[in-house]
This record gives C-alpha cells, sequence and structure tokens, in this order.
C-alpha cells in the first residue's frame, strides 16, 4: 500500500526526473552524513572523555604523591626529635644532670626553630613534652606588627616541692633576629614558672602509645596567644624514648588548615579544578574552594559535651586562652558545592574512602571527573583522601571544540556535495527535457525544429536521434495530408486508411 500510495502520487504529481534524481542523490549523500556523524560524534564523545578521565586519574596522581611528600615531612621532622634521645648529651629535660641551670633549655629553642624554618614556618606549633609535666614548645604568634616564634621551655627538676626553672624567647621570623624578653611580656602575658604542659589532647595520646609508631592525632582546635579567633589544626605525635625505651613523653607538631589549604592551592591543575583533604568520617580537612567549612562558636560551659566532627578550645588550653570555643567541620556531603556532594554519594560514601578511583559524575546540569586517592603515610592513623573535581569543559574544551569543527565541515561538505549533484543532474538531464518539450509540440503537430546537438551520453543520444528521425517523418507525412486532417483523426482516435472508392 506505500509504495502503491507513493506510485500514485508521483502519478498526480508529475515530478521531473532532473528533481527525482537529484533528491535521490541528495537523499544519499544525506544518509552517509548522518551515518558519519553519527559515528564520529559517538566515537569522538567516548574517546575525549576517556582522555578526560586519564587526565583526571593522572592529575589525582600527581596529587597523592604531593600530598605523601607534604606530609612525610612533619613525620620526618618527628622522628628526627625522638632520635635525638638516643644521643648522647640529650636529656629529657628533668634529668639534664646539669639541672638547674637554664642552658639545659637553648638546644631545645634552637631545634624547634630549626624545624619551623625547614618547613617555611607552616607549622603553627613544634613542643616536647614530657611526662612529669615539663615540655618546650613553640608557636608562631603575633608580637605588635611582627610575627615572631615564641618559644618557652621548662624543667621539673624539683618540682611540685620547688618551683620549674625555664625560660623565654622569641624571634622575629622576618628577620630572624631576636625579640626582648620585656617586649615579649608586656604583649603577651608575664612569665609564668610553673606550668604542667601536660594539657587534655596529651592524656588522650597515651592511649595510642602502641608500639611506639608515630600517629596522627585528631584535629584539635587551638587559639594562638595574641589573637582571639580559633583555627583547626591537624597535629601529629611521636612518642619518644631514651636509650633505655623507657617511655619520657611526645613530641608535637600541628598544622594549621590554611597552611593546609596554601597546600592544595598550589597543585597544579586546570583552572577551575577545586581540591579537598577528606578524613575517614567523610569531613573536610583542607579545600581550595572559596565558601569556607568551619565554623566556630563560643562555650558557655567547657565541659559541654562535643559532637562528632567538632572540636573544643578547651582540649589544648594552657589556661590562656579568651575563651571556649566548639569548632566543626562539614562533612562533604552536605559543602555547598555539588560535584563534592555526588563525589559523596557515590558508592554509598564509600567513594572518598577509594584506595584509587575516578568517576565523571553530573551535577548543576555539567559533568565533572572526581578523582579520589587516598594519601599514605608512614605513621598510624592518618586515613585522609584528597579529592580534585575537574570540570569536562576544562579538559575536553579544546577537543569537543575541535569535534565541532569537524562537524560543521562535514555539514558544509554535504551541502556543497548536494549543490554540486543537483547541479550536474540538471545539466545531465537538460537534453532530456529538451527532448520531451519537443515530443510534446510534435505531438500537437505543431512545427519544431530537429535536435542540433546531441549530448554525449549514449542513452540521450539516442532518444535524441530517435526523436530527429520521428519528426522528420511527421513532417513529410503532413506535406501529403493536411495537419487539419490528422488533427481530427487525432482527436477521434482512429487510424486512417487508405481505400480506393470508385
Amino acid at each position: 500500500q506505500f509504495l502503491y500510495f507513493i506510485g500514485a502520487s508521483f502519478e498526480r504529481m508529475r515530478p521531473s526526473l532532473r528533481l527525482v534524481i537529484g533528491g535521490i542523490c541528495a537523499l544519499s549523500v544525506l544518509i552517509v552524513a548522518v551515518i558519519t556523524l553519527s559515528i564520529t560524534y559517538s566515537v569522538s564523545l567516548t574517546t575525549v572523555r576517556d582522555v578526560g578521565k586519564k587526565h583526571a586519574a593522572a592529575l589525582g596522581r600527581t596529587a597523592r604523591a604531593q600530598a605523601e611528600d607534604y606530609f612525610a615531612v612533619p613525620a620526618e621532622a618527628l622522628d628526627s626529635i625522638n632520635a635525638l634521645f638516643s644521643v648522647d648529651g640529650w636529656y629529657a629535660l628533668s634529668d639534664d644532670p646539669r639541672n638547674p641551670s637554664t642552658d639545659i633549655h637553648d638546644k631545645f629553642m634552637h631545634t624547634s626553630y630549626a624545624l619551623h624554618r625547614n618547613a617555611n614556618f607552616t607549622y603553627t606549633a613544634v613542643g616536647i613534652i614530657f611526662d612529669d609535666g615539663a615540655g618546650s614548645n613553640s608557636y608562631q604568634r603575633p608580637l605588635f606588627n611582627r610575627t615572631v616564634l615564641h618559644w618557652e621551655s621548662r624543667s621539673a627538676w624539683r618540682y611540685p616541692e620547688r618551683n620549674m626553672t625555664g625560660k623565654r624567647r622569641g624571634i622575629d621570623i622576618a628577620t630572624g633576629r631576636e625579640v626582648s624578653r620585656a617586649e615579649m611580656d608586656a604583649f603577651y602575658y608575664p612569665w609564668v614558672t610553673n606550668v604542667d604542659v601536660r594539657f587534655a589532647a596529651y592524656q588522650v595520646a597515651k592511649n595510642f602509645i602502641g608500639d611506639g609508631s608515630g600517629f596522627w592525632f585528631t584535629m584539635q582546635l587551638f587559639i594562638r596567644t595574641g589573637l582571639t579567633t580559633p583555627e583547626f589544626v591537624l597535629p601529629a605525635a611521636k612518642p619518644l624514648f631514651n636509650r633505655s625505651n623507657h617511655f619520657l613523653g611526645f613530641a608535637i607538631l600541628a598544622q594549621p588548615v590554611t597552611s593546609l589549604n596554601t597546600f592544595l592551592r598550589s597543585i597544579k591543575g586546570t583552572v577551575n579544578t577545586q581540591a579537598f583533604v577528606v578524613d575517614g568520617d567523610g569531613r573536610l580537612v583542607a579545600s581550595t574552594h572559596p565558601q569556607p567549612f568551619e565554623t566556630f562558636t563560643v562555650l558557655a560551659n567547657q565541659n559541654a559535651p562535643v559532637p562528632r566532627g567538632c572540636a573544643s578550645s578547651a582540649d589544648t588550653d594552657f589556661g590562656y586562652n579568651p575563651a571556649t570555643y566548639l569548632g566543626c567541620r562539614a562533612l562533604a556531603s552536605e559543602f555547598p558545592y555539588a560535584p563534592l556532594q555526588a563525589g559523596a554519594s557515590a558508592d554509598g560514601g564509600r567513594f572518598l574512602k577509594a584506595e584509587s578511583d575516578v568517576r565523571m559524575l553530573q551535577a548543576d546540569g555539567s559533568n565533572f571527573f572526581v578523582a579520589s586517592t587516598s594519601i599514605r603515610n608512614a605513621y598510624r592513623f592518618f586515613g585522609l583522601n584528597i579529592v580534585t573535581i575537574v570540570p569536562e569543559k576544562d579538559i575536553l574544551g579544546d577537543i569537543v571544540a575541535g569535534r565541532n569543527l569537524a562537524i560543521g565541515v562535514t555539514v558544509a561538505i554535504f551541502v556543497f556535495a548536494t549543490l554540486l549533484s543537483s547541479g550536474i543532474v540538471y545539466a545531465l538531464l537538460q537534453p532530456l527535457a529538451d527532448v520531451s518539450r519537443r515530443m510534446r509540440a510534435t505531438a500537437r503537430l505543431r512545427d519544431t525544429e530537429n535536435v542540433e546537438s546531441y549530448s554525449g551520453l549514449a542513452e540521450v543520444q539516442d532518444l535524441q536521434r530517435a526523436y530527429t528521425n520521428m519528426n522528420t517523418a511527421i513532417r513529410s507525412f503532413t506535406r501529403y495530408v493536411p495537419r487539419d486532417v490528422v488533427k481530427d483523426l487525432m482527436k477521434s482516435g482512429q487510424l486512417c486508411e487508405i481505400k480506393m472508392t470508385p
């Protein structure tokens, strides 16, 4: 029925042969172009996305290597402190036979300064806390219009029967010059002789001594003296032992979130790449995103329970904090950045804990390559993953532009080929149209001239010659029979007959 319908339509419409052949040529070119474009688009899209995924995976591996190098530095620094107590002449402060001389503290100050400088002063604090309450601690703090390395050290040689002995010193970080004790006493607080530095977090850390290897502690909230706002720090701790394998205390080093964020921004990526460090609970530790992931509130009761993912500044307070703060970190699944939320929900949250995985995820109507890679570290309880998020358009922009250019060129070639084929068909079939016109005129017994210019195509030329011969015969016939008689015969539909009549 369909073919009958087509045939009937053709019979009513009487399309020209040139139009039919031209349409068939155009349709053939169109079909080839559509198939070519479909294959090109699907294959190129798959290819460029595969390239993008590999690029994102390579970026993730690079980020992991840089992160592992970054976090290896504090672990190595703490190991070096522990190694000192195996050297002759190094004692726990209260065990030094030179007590009560305060000269015993200076080498701890020099060691602290060297560790800070080696890390470009990115540590908030470096401390050695001994199990008898003695300790040597250094902090970066403001001093009027400068930033100094504030160092304090105390020996519990005869404490608590007698007062501790100790020393306070400070070094201007910008110039490397020592600042006066009087200036520090005036700006901070007067020197306090007896300070037991075994703050609350120290007592918790003793539960993790284990085999004596170093470990990372949960993020703590810390307030630098001279400042009124808290900051999250990521502390690492190393149990200290002397040559007799007797436990002495802990060496502790704290990195602020600001330093971690600065490190993440140094990772090479695309213009719109965002990077995050996520802990085992799925909470943010560091971020390159401009939206803060920490919130801070003042605690009316410093003994109030601390919610999961939060920390209290009371745990790191030596008694000088202006107030007790509660700081909380956002879950990756709740952070206001849709691609990170998509990554946090992938695989039921397991994606952000993967050893190494790359996914293409959709968020806010766009595609993103999300790579999650675990950061390996020699210390225990690390459990951090670095997550890099790269918009698809950043990686594939040039490739997609090239693909779209190829598609545009293909479309242009299709249009050109259609016009060219139509022109060729028109030129080749023009003689047929001429023969058709002449035959219609001859059928009406109108005078027409014979074909003078013949086509180069054999079939068309045969039609032209056949027409010329027919036209010559009819013109010869009408010389003997009047045209009007022949026209009447044609109207009657009868053939003429030659008869002899008496």
